[in-house]
């Protein structure tokens, strides 16, 4: 089996997932040593902000875009 998911929803916004099944860490998409189950931040907009199984980071600008991507404090995107 790949992946055994079971996501958790307030709303329209994802607030857990969990795995049953864990992959080997080196096909594993989410960052090393994350929790088995993820947690979301969401901003008053309905922005994601952070997924913690990820290290992920998103900041948004005035207009409500997105401005900057950072990966365990690394950015690894940002737009102007």
């Amino acid at each position: 089996m790949v992946d055994n998911l079971a996501y958790t929803y307030t709303g329209n916004q994802l607030t857990g997932l969990s795995e049953s099944v864990r992959t080997a860490p080196s096909n594993d998409i989410y960052a090393p040593g994350s929790a088995e189950s993820g947690s979301y931040g969401y901003d008053a907009n309905g922005n994601l902000l952070n997924d913690s199984r990820r290290s992920l980071i998103i900041d948004y600008n005035v207009l409500n875009l997105v401005s900057e991507v950072r990966t365990g404090g690394t950015v690894t995107a940002a737009y102007t």
